[in-house]
């Protein structure tokens, strides 16, 4: 019977580590939760930059808007519980305090490319904020290499180059609290 249960227990842990989650996924699990919506959504289209041929990928966005203070802590409590299924290796930029946060994760897919999920909550507005897309190599390391300066309900990222275009590319993200 204690085989029956670790061989049960291993198979478990092996399918969540090894059959990780896809960010298109979380993006579909997060537009059902209450209160979001999705609000555009693009079809992949090709791109020509500097002679090389990129394909875009979707583009989805799915937000909230004006929740008020119930509605903004469920619904971020639940858009918080599907993030902590993500795994670690995709996290690019995670922060966030008690009136302002920013998520941003990235996977490979393939041609060199990533599926980005860009998530901004601000609990000050009352906003929710989720984006899917594809990005090539030079905008995930300009994400990675972003800074980031949060003050109270103020969130701004700075991606480090914003002088080239990008597929899927992101030029600065600027939550604005009280003034």
């Amino acid at each position: 019977m204690k085989k029956l249960i670790l061989i049960s227990v291993s198979l478990v842990f092996y399918c969540f580590v090894a059959f990780p989650i896809s960010l298109k996924n979380v993006f579909n699990e997060l537009s059902k939760v209450p209160n979001i919506e999705i609000t555009d959504k693009e079809p992949p289209e090709t791109i020509v930059f500097d002679k090389e041929i990129y394909t875009s990928g979707w583009f989805e966005i799915a937000n909230a808007s004006k929740l008020d203070a119930k509605e903004i802590k469920a619904t971020g409590d639940c858009v918080m519980n599907i993030l902590d299924k993500v795994a670690l290796t995709d996290r690019i930029i995670c922060s966030y305090n008690k009136q302002v946060g920013i998520f941003i994760y990235a996977s490979p897919t393939c041609h060199d490319l990533y599926e980005m999920l860009l998530v901004t909550m601000s609990g000050y507005r009352g906003d929710v904020n989720i984006i899917y897309n594809t990005i090539n190599e030079a905008t995930l390391q300009s994400l990675q290499e972003a800074s980031v300066s949060m003050q109270n309900a103020n969130l701004v990222v700075l991606p480090n180059r914003t002088d080239t275009i990008y597929v899927g590319g992101i030029n600065e993200i600027v939550i604005e609290g009280p003034k």
